[in-house]
This record gives structure tokens, sequence and C-alpha cells, in this order.
């Protein structure tokens, strides 16, 4: 069926319209955990089993196009090209800050999509290795670049694993019961434009600075208001929760003097916690 494919299609008809069964839907997961020490094993191996190569890459593929990925099937691919760019020890980096950036009960639906989203990528990354005709210098390359793919996913995997409502959430976000917010054609735009820095229709880093400055005194109030926990990662859950989009629209506002469009305001945001939640 290929779950994780619908969960990230840009087909909406497939999305809205796919027959989920809860009973598959859990027996895929399981069989992916219950897989992953072969698969591990196998790429592990690799390197010593050139003349074996072709019946080793036919059980990987087999292991990997599980009920969980279909590569037949139409996927959003910008949603993981900009992961597909990053070196390997930047992707377990940015993994493991997940935890930090959204384990919490107000992020937690925005935690299991993002840690299926570097799964999916992962998973997408190692058939198209698997996938590559090479010679004996190229596969060498090619099972070093698999070898760290592993670590990346043993890095998402146990950050799932953790999660011990993970099951139930990501049915939820499967069936469409709790919406993850995509953007649309002209906040991608946006995004990317933000993404380098241009300034547009006014747009400079004194949104940036106004925002950032302003958050200290937001989150004693909520914290006053026993809206948010005081913990010492508060400030990336308040980064993360939807109450950020109008704080951040209110200090848009207040620079401007006037209302901005909305797709500036999610552009704005989703670009903000990028930054904050990878460096930070």
């Amino acid at each position: 069926m290929g779950w994780l494919n619908n969960l990230f299609s840009s087909d909406e008809k497939l999305a809205s319209n796919i027959d989920v069964d809860e009973g598959l839907v859990l027996n895929g997961l399981q069989v992916y955990k219950d897989t992953f020490a072969e698969k591990k094993r196998l790429i592990n191996g690799l390197p010593y089993l050139f003349g074996e190569k072709n019946n080793v890459i036919l059980k990987l593929r087999k292991i990997i196009e599980s009920e969980l990925i279909d590569l037949k099937l139409d996927s959003e691919k910008e949603l993981i090209s900009n992961i597909h760019a990053l070196e390997h020890s930047e992707k377990i980096k940015r993994v493991q800050k997940l935890e930090t950036c959204l384990g919490n009960a107000s992020t937690k639906y925005e935690h299991v999509y993002e840690l299926t989203r570097y799964l999916y990528s992962t998973l997408v990354s190692e058939i198209e290795l698997l996938d590559s005709n090479c010679d004996l210098r190229k596969f060498r390359k090619i099972t070093s670049l698999l070898q760290k793919d592993i670590l990346v996913e043993e890095s998402i995997l146990s950050q799932i694993q953790e999660i011990r409502t993970f099951h139930t959430l990501f049915l939820e976000l499967l069936t469409g019961e709790h919406a993850i917010h995509k953007m649309d054609a002209a906040e991608k735009r946006l995004v990317s434009l933000f993404a380098k820095e241009m300034p547009i229709d006014g747009i400079t880093d004194k949104w940036v600075m106004a925002v950032f400055n302003g958050m200290e005194d937001k989150i004693h109030e909520m914290v006053s208001n026993d809206t948010l926990d005081d913990h010492p990662t508060r400030d990336f859950e308040f980064v993360n929760r939807a109450e950020f989009v109008s704080f951040a629209r209110e200090k848009i506002i207040q620079l401007k003097g006037r209302a901005v469009p909305e797709s500036f305001v999610v552009a704005f945001v989703h670009s903000f916690r990028e930054k904050y939640n990878t460096e930070m």
C-alpha cells in the first residue's frame, strides 16, 4: 500500500480516498521494526559480497519495499528533498534534535510527522542507491552511503520506539483525524525566497529580531498563566506550538502597521522554525 507515500502524497485524491485498514498499518510498522536488524546485517555485509551483490540487493529491496513504502505511488518530493541534500552526520543531528524541539504533548503529532518524514526520505535514499548500476569502485562508495543511511535510520527507529503512542498518532495522521498543515505553492515559493535571504515587500531581519526578542516575555506570560509548562526546553516547545503562529503574526503587524497576507505569515513561521530548531 505504501502508507508513508500516502502521508506525504501530493495527490489529494489518493490522500483523501485511502481505505485505511488499521490492522494492516500496525502490522506493517511491526514488520518494519522486526526486519530492521536483518537489513542492517545485509548492508554491513555488502563490502564483502560484491560477487553476490545482485542476490543481496534483491533481498534488501524486498525488505525495504514493504507496506510502508511503494515507489510506484506519487509523493511530495519537496517534503524530503531538503533532507536528501543533508550530510548523514547532519541528518542524525537533526533527528536527535527532534525530541528536544517536538517531544512535548502539545507537539506530539508534529514529532511523529517529522520522524516519519525523515524515515521516508531514508528509505527512498536506500532504494535509489540499491538501484544504481555500478562497477566495483562505485559499489564500494554506494555501500558506504548505505551504511551511513542505516545509522540515520537507526537513530529514527530508536526515537520511534521511545514514543509509546507512536502507532496511534501515526494512524490519526494517516486517516486525517489529525491534519498537519501542508504549504501550498505560494507559501513554498515564499519559503524558498526566505531561504535565500531576499527581502520581500519590506520583509527584513527586523521581523526575525522582533519575534526573537519578544519570545522571552511571551514565554514568561504563558508559564505564569499555566498555558506552558516550565521546563528546560520550553523555548522550543513554544516555537513549535500553534500559539507561536499568532504571536508571530502580531509582531509582524506591529512592525508593518497593517495586516499581511496569511501566506507570508505561514512561510515566515516555517522558515523561523527551521532555523531555530536546527541552529539554536
